[in-house]
């Protein structure tokens, strides 16, 4: 999680650096400003200016108040190179009283200070951090975080910052991720750079491209960057399309494997009998040239009854199930191997919205 939470704050830093002392930045809580800073006072929370570093700012994850005096608070920043920050800890005492262990970018590491009725950190070495805002704060569900290298990571409250953060400096379409695969190449450019080890990164720098509109990364693949893409049933926009479902394998088999047109290998006496059997041979990657879902003889039921339906048709040599999607069977076809579990794994991803898009009909649950 640390090095999830670093490349959050880059994406912080990026979007408050700009902003003048004293000007607050983009707030999403439903809260007035003189209340979050009357909740600033009662314990440290938000964001932060540094007198001794003007244009720097620095971010203190409020106390949920569910322990008593002392609390411990994750503090981070940079020192004007936003390429470069560091993480802290603050302890708070009962009397508003605050240290903060600055030892990881080389400074004091018991530096004491105290919080003013303004709002404002003052520090024993003459530093002040003037109070700007609260961090946004949005309730949202983990897979939105998209950022985690680790899917099965808990969204805390910075991770909800975020994402609510970078939806609306990046103009990303709320709700929704890239987590299944684009066929075809679907997102085009293959970004090939030793600095893209993350999704955050991978995102940080399609953000920051006007000819980026998607992208994807997952450990295996790296990072994408592409144009505009139609995801699960839209049918508005362009030709590259991304499946609206995560990554599944398949369940399948060759009835008849054939060389130079000729069968060699035959199936069907055991694969067809009454009693199920798994596949010798499983097709676990997607087969192409299957042709349309099936749904005589119940077939997109389950993988037995999809079975089944190819047996009874003497024109079957290949099937494949999947729950989400049912049954498929044709001929001869075209099958590609899976290589390994972490093809089967979702992607992270977003896109950027399309003012002329209208997005319908629906992915199947994005908005």
């Amino acid at each position: 999680m640390l090095v999830a939470f670093v490349a959050g704050i880059l994406l912080l830093v990026r979007l408050f650096g700009s902003v003048a002392a004293g000007v607050d930045p983009v707030d999403a809580s439903p809260l007035p400003q003189q209340q979050l800073r009357e909740a600033a006072i009662r314990s440290p929370g938000g964001v932060y200016a540094d007198s001794n570093h003007p244009g720097a700012r620095r971010f203190i994850v409020p106390h949920d108040g569910a322990s008593p005096p002392p609390t411990m608070l994750r503090v981070a920043g940079h020192d004007g190179d936003a390429a470069s920050p560091w993480e802290a800890t603050l302890v708070v005492d009962g009397s508003m009283h605050v240290t903060i262990d600055l030892s990881a970018k080389g400074g004091p590491a018991a530096l004491r200070g105290a919080v003013r009725p303004s709002g404002d950190v003052a520090w024993s070495d003459g530093g002040v951090w003037p109070y700007l805002s609260a961090l946004p704060t949005v309730t949202l569900p983990r897979e939105r975080i998209g950022y985690s290298d680790d899917a099965s990571a808990a969204a805390t409250p910075l991770d909800a910052t975020l994402v609510a953060l970078e939806d609306a400096r990046c103009g990303w379409r709320s709700r929704e991720s890239l987590v299944g695969p684009c066929p075809g190449g679907g997102l085009g450019q293959t970004v090939r750079s030793a600095a893209m080890r993350s999704a955050a990164q991978c995102a940080a720098s399609c953000c920051d491209l006007a000819t980026c509109t998607s992208w994807q990364w997952r450990r295996d693949a790296g990072c994408h960057h592409g144009g505009d893409v139609r995801l699960g049933m839209e049918k508005d926009g362009p030709t590259a399309w991304c499946e609206f479902d995560p990554p599944f394998p398949w369940i399948g088999e060759r009835l008849l494997e054939r060389s130079a047109g000729a069968v060699v290998v035959d199936r069907r006496t055991r694969a067809c009998g009454a009693t199920w059997r798994s596949p010798q041979k499983p097709l676990r990657g997607q087969c192409f040239g299957l042709g349309p879902r099936r749904v005589a003889m119940a077939a997109s039921m389950s993988a037995e009854k999809c079975r089944a339906a190819c047996c009874a048709d003497a024109k079957c040599e290949t099937w494949q199930f999947r729950k989400d999607k049912g049954c498929f069977y044709s001929g001869g076809v075209t099958c590609r191997p899976a290589t390994s579990e972490a093809e089967f794994r979702p992607f992270a991803g977003r896109r950027k919205r399309v003012a002329e898009r209208t997005y319908t009909p629906p992915a199947a649950g994005s908005v």
